[in-house]
């Protein structure tokens, strides 16, 4: 059987987020299903609202958490000085290659 695995993991970590998707969903279903068939909880029902509101819950919790990890990460973006003066030189090449071949260039 031949791999689909690229170089850089990609594929793998897809199938290990689809599989944990999975897992979560199903032990969700069966909690869900427990839940509404036992006796001894239909009297209260704020576990079965609790419990079916859940996956929203899990939803907000993870989108702050993104919104959390992306802010810190803006925030602490790393100044790079050698690579800011090598970006420049390869504009000064640019630019010379160009007026070689005749296009104005503004500087």
């Amino acid at each position: 059987m031949a791999s689909s695995i690229s170089p850089d993991g990609a594929p793998l970590r897809f199938h290990k987020l689809v599989r944990s998707l999975v897992l979560v969903v199903t032990l969700w279903l069966l909690a869900v299903f427990l839940i509404s068939s036992s006796t001894w909880m239909l009297g209260n029902s704020s576990y079965r609202t609790v419990l079916l509101y859940l996956p929203v819950y899990l939803l907000v919790a993870f989108v702050c958490i993104t919104g959390i990890r992306v802010g810190i990460s803006i925030a602490r973006f790393p100044n790079v000085p050698h690579e800011a003066a090598m970006l420049r030189d390869d504009f000064k090449r640019a630019r010379n290659a160009l007026r070689e071949k005749g296009i104005p260039c503004d500087e």
